[in-house]
């Protein structure tokens, strides 16, 4: 069996393939379907006749066909992307770490979790999937449960009694997102082969008591755990890494395959958002994804990544915005859009944040607002970065 090849690009680096390299087809098809990810510049005099990929801020794996993958390498160490999955979908409060920190590798990574959840779902087999009570109706040649007196009054020919009764059963939502889970695991087909096999068993051992259900964005969020179903909580945020991360997948002959990408931007939102939560002086509150209405009509109503108020008066201090991006400066949009944020919450402080060393206009006014520019680098201890990052903040408190 041809072994696949592995094309490997690193954030924001231009990779050059001869022509010959990358068939017409699988270039335009790669533009059409994955152009946020990767930035396809086709073979022209502007390129030397070469192709010109460059990722764009995503890592992880595009399976392009059985023998072609497309890998997107983070500028970030493994170790520090591991910490800011670690923040993001604070998987401490949960498992024990220890042996994940040792991942050299995002792939690496994706099938400890994928081995971590299998493990989980085993252990929860033998103690008996979940089950809650639901309501069911159906004709039935005795009584159980109520009998529907007006649907069997109006049919009286009919031999068996229409019923309603509460039936128990596992086929409930909160074991439909592990096998969901679990089946996209299986289709996305990163895992070894001993991997796979324990993510199979623990799929097979759960198929047969929930059904393949696809899941909604909101079925993760809306979960709520009691003292049988509280080993649950830990299973569930394993899956939201893996949902939040496999992508929409494609058909290649009979073979199902599906992408593996990290949107770095959220990512990086999600990490500072819930280091502040964690780290912020006692005297301060933080709000994430504030939603604010713009205008009068209701009609404008936009998402603000960080507030921070006055634990005590309530008071907006500071509106900020995470930007995973690399520039001298802030361009006019961003700037138009945090200065929009601040009038409206008629707050003074205004800071950009960005993933590394600011060096150029870290400072300006706009009228009353003071717009900042500030760093949580992401390339050294990021305990430290924190610390300094939280020192700037607050520098003219």
């Amino acid at each position: 069996m041809r072994k696949r090849q592995v094309l490997e690009l690193t954030e924001h680096c231009p990779v050059y393939l001869q022509k010959e390299e990358l068939t017409s087809e699988i270039g335009e098809w790669l533009w059409k379907n994955y152009n946020k990810q990767v930035q396809v510049e086709f073979p022209t005099h502007l390129t030397a006749h070469q192709w010109r990929l460059t990722a764009q801020g995503w890592v992880g794996s595009i399976p392009i066909s059985t023998h072609l993958e497309l890998r997107l390498i983070p500028k970030v160490a493994v170790s520090n992307l591991f910490q800011m999955l670690d923040y993001a979908y604070q998987l401490r409060n949960f498992i024990v770490l220890d042996d994940l920190i040792e991942c050299d590798s995002l792939d690496d990574l994706y099938e400890r979790l994928a081995q971590l959840l299998a493990n989980m779902v085993f252990q929860r087999s033998k103690k008996g999937f979940y089950q809650e009570y639901r309501d069911n109706s159906d004709k039935l040649p005795y009584v159980r449960g109520r009998i529907d007196t007006m649907d069997n009054i109006s049919k009286p020919w009919e031999v068996h009694i229409r019923c309603n009764y509460q039936e128990r059963t596992a086929d409930i939502e909160e074991n439909q997102i592990l096998c969901w889970t679990l089946w996209l695991i299986l289709c996305s087909g990163f895992c070894g082969e001993k991997v796979t096999m324990k993510v199979r068993r623990a799929f097979k051992s759960l198929h047969g008591h929930a059904r393949l259900v696809p899941l909604k964005d909101n079925d993760l969020t809306r979960q709520s755990y009691n003292r049988l179903s509280q080993d649950y909580e830990p299973m569930h945020i394993l899956c939201r890494f893996f949902l939040d991360n496999i992508g929409p997948g494609h058909r290649v002959g009979a073979h199902k395959m599906l992408p593996f990408l990290v949107n770095m931007a959220r990512l990086y939102e999600q990490f500072v958002a819930q280091w502040l939560v964690e780290h912020l002086p006692d005297n301060y509150r933080l709000k994430k994804q504030e939603r604010l209405q713009i205008d009068h009509d209701g009609e404008l109503i936009v998402s603000i990544d960080l507030v921070i108020y006055d634990w005590r008066t309530n008071q907006v201090l500071y509106i900020l915005d995470t930007k995973y991006k690399v520039v001298e400066r802030p361009s006019p949009q961003d700037v138009y859009q945090i200065v929009t944020y601040a009038v409206a919450k008629e707050c003074h402080e205004a800071i950009l944040i960005y993933p590394f060393q600011v060096t150029n206009q870290r400072e300006q006014r706009i009228g009353q607002i003071r717009l900042r520019m500030l760093s949580f680098p992401l390339g050294g201890d990021l305990g430290e970065a924190g610390q300094t990052f939280l020192r700037d903040l607050f520098k003219f408190s």
